[in-house]
């Protein structure tokens, strides 16, 4: 809801040619977008290319930071897809649901 606060967690993630860093939530300022995903979801499939074109056009704007992290998927399936598509937002692949 609005004006809700995101609860504090920190993710590793996986940029632009397999650059390794890390997300975290206690540190967020300026536009933050954060999106759940499975590639195996059919509106995932249908929105990732949307948001990667929004990441590409932003990624450089001061304060701007997205991440997309995998509901109950693991890193080589993510990766695969990720490479498949040609995505470049930073992914975090999460086997469980504890970020959801």
């Amino acid at each position: 809801m609005v004006g809700d606060r995101v609860p504090v967690f920190t993710v590793e993630t996986v940029g632009a040619d397999d650059t390794r860093g890390t997300f975290s939530t206690s540190q967020l300022s300026g536009e933050t977008v954060i999106v759940l995903f499975n590639t195996s979801c059919g509106d995932c499939r249908r929105e990732l290319p949307r948001m990667n074109e929004y990441y590409l056009e932003h990624r450089y704007d001061e304060g701007f930071q997205m991440v997309a992290i995998s509901r109950e998927e693991g890193a080589e399936s993510v990766a695969a897809y990720w490479k498949e598509q040609g995505l470049s937002i930073p992914y975090s692949a999460q086997i469980d649901r504890r970020i959801y």
